[in-house]
């Protein structure tokens, strides 16, 4: 219900900012609008204003649309010919296409401005271990480093430090890590845009400071791997097979190198040591797989609060910041359709329909605001780029065939057109189903 409630939440302000650019733009030229609508199917609510605009709020809530005056419409019912779309010249009708993507990209950017200023609060990007025989090692980071910069933005908590290093990873480019240890680079080339999804600090071999997180299990997943085996929240995690781990981290990644094993398991309940076995879990695709036990740590609150850092900017600064945040998610969102395209990032992985926009919705309600409106900016974002993508029927399509008419001076046969559109509707309900498969495989 959370997540429900969260995404409708979402998706209305995000799909009536979008439609409203296409709305004020076609106002703005004197296209008459028919019907300004949220969701698809049988209107639940319709109003009519005075210029005969309807606004209506329709049940199926994945996606909207402004319906404008055509010709057609026009003659039927004698209204003049020069409010009709067909009547705008191409720069117009381009510009009416472009002002819905353009809209949403003005709303996260006013979203992250709030945002900024609010605060934001997350882990410190202190390293707390390099993985051997690594990128990061070969780079020479150490354990205790601070990143204060990657490729010259500011890094002040992990997750910014770890997207800047995700840009550079999806360009191709080199990696300069400013700490206050020194300088270090990973070379263009050692980190693919497959370990973006993967986990990409984990491939570079950076690891955070987890020293927050004790070996006493908070919860234990039901019909997990530890609850088969009699693992108890409470009971403090003390060997794993033959590795007496002294972190958590270090108990999780002896876990992870066993997949499928059945292995013994020593604890600490109640002032004495129990030992249980437990057959681990193996997860994964192919050859790619790593074994779970289904357990979370309990937080050292105290320690935790050592690690946090919260980063706020005045009106001044978060305002151009922003901007500039919209647009680096604008073209990390294109960078990832590109290495989609090209084989080296998974589709299903990558790739949200409404289940995954809705579980992550809920996720992020469950938060707090402020993560709300970050993943509110994040779904607006990505809204403007699969619109400016130049797919027939959407608005990046329709600019494109706005474009070649203007080259050639003239207009495209309304069949050629028409045949477009048809095609380019066929492949959007193929991606569409596509992304709504790829939510249901990742929720099973």
């Amino acid at each position: 219900m959370t997540a429900l409630l969260a995404f409708i939440a979402l998706v209305l302000p995000v799909v009536a900012v979008h439609e409203f650019g296409h709305y004020l733009a076609a106002r703005f030229f004197g296209v008459r609008v028919l019907r300004f609508s949220v969701g698809f199917g049988k209107p639940l609510a319709v109003r009519t204003d005075s210029a005969g605009t309807e606004w209506a709020l329709a049940p199926i809530l994945l996606g909207g649309y402004v319906r404008l005056l055509d010709r057609e419409t026009a003659a039927e019912a004698n209204l003049p010919d020069g409010g009709t779309m067909e009547a705008q010249n191409n720069w117009r009708r381009f510009v009416i296409y472009a002002a819905g993507p353009l809209a949403n990209l003005v709303f996260a950017a006013v979203i992250l401005t709030g945002v900024l200023m609010a605060g934001e609060t997350g882990l410190s990007p202190r390293i707390g271990g390099v993985l051997e025989d690594s990128p990061a090692a070969r780079a020479g980071f150490l354990a205790g480093d601070k990143i204060v910069r990657v490729n010259g933005e500011e890094a002040p908590v992990w997750r910014l430090a770890a997207a800047a290093m995700a840009d550079a990873a999806l360009s191709g480019e080199e990696i300069l890590a400013e700490t206050d240890g020194g300088a270090r680079r990973i070379p263009a080339g050692e980190l693919r845009p497959a370990d973006v999804q993967e986990g990409l600090l984990r491939a570079a071999g950076v690891l955070p400071d987890t020293g927050y997180l004790t070996q006493t299990v908070g919860t234990v997943a039901p019909g997990s791997a530890a609850e088969k085996a009699g693992i108890l929240p409470g009971d403090v995690i003390v060997a794993v097979d033959d590795a007496v781990p002294e972190t958590w981290r270090e108990m999780a990644e002896e876990i992870a190198s066993r997949p499928g094993l059945r292995v013994p398991v020593i604890l600490w309940r109640g002032g004495g040591t129990v030992s249980v076995e437990a057959e681990i879990e193996s997860v994964g695709k192919g050859e790619r797989r790593t074994g779970r036990l289904g357990v979370t740590p309990q937080i050292d609150r105290e320690k935790l609060s050592e690690l946090l850092v919260t980063v706020r900017m005045d009106a001044l600064s978060a305002a151009p910041a922003a901007v500039r945040k919209t647009w680096e998610g604008l073209l990390r969102t294109f960078r990832f359709v590109g290495h989609m395209l090209g084989g080296n990032l998974s589709f299903g992985q990558n790739v949200s329909g409404p289940v995954g926009i809705a579980v992550g919705a809920g996720a992020a309600a469950e938060a707090g605001l402020l993560a709300w409106w970050s993943f509110a900016a994040l779904i607006s974002i990505s809204l403007a780029a699969v619109n400016l993508l130049p797919l027939p029927i959407l608005d990046g399509g329709q600019m494109v065939l706005c474009a070649v008419q203007s080259v050639l001076r003239r207009p495209l046969s309304k069949r050629l057109v028409a045949g477009i559109d048809r095609a380019g509707l066929a492949a959007l309900l193929v991606l569409m189903v596509a992304a709504l498969g790829a939510d249901l495989a990742r929720l099973l």
